[in-house]
């Protein structure tokens, strides 16, 4: 009796592909954006808007 589904037919989610320069720029760019947001919010909050 063999199974209906093998090891080889699972898909290895652990697996992880290697981004390409412009996609790593692109998250950098979006990491980038959100902390300057995030600091331009708790400067307006702590500082400016008082």
């Amino acid at each position: 009796m063999s199974s209906s589904s093998s090891a080889s037919d699972v898909p290895n989610t652990a697996a992880r592909t290697v981004a390409s320069p412009r996609e790593a720029r692109s998250r950098a760019l979006a990491l980038g954006g959100l902390t300057a947001l995030f600091v331009l919010c708790l400067a307006w909050e702590l500082w400016l808007a008082p």
